[in-house]
């Protein structure tokens, strides 16, 4: 499974947005709470529920709402 960290700042990914559907929230964690730092799963696939299509949780969104 392909990943990668991110540090909270740089996010506006899918994986982290609250329209693209993964209730478990599987494709994310925090590696380090301290310094900010979150891995996420940038091939996984899941319905975005604002544009009604598949998406990447590694794809960028101008209409991005955090989750977390």
């Amino acid at each position: 499974m392909p990943e990668t960290n991110i540090k909270m700042r740089n996010l506006k990914k899918c994986a982290f947005c609250t329209y693209w559907y993964d209730p478990t929230n599987s494709a994310i964690r925090p590696i380090n709470a301290v310094t900010g730092v979150w891995w996420y799963d940038n091939v996984m696939k899941s319905q975005c529920t604002l544009k009604g299509s598949n998406r990447t949780g590694g794809e960028f969104c101008n209409s991005f709402r955090m989750k977390v």
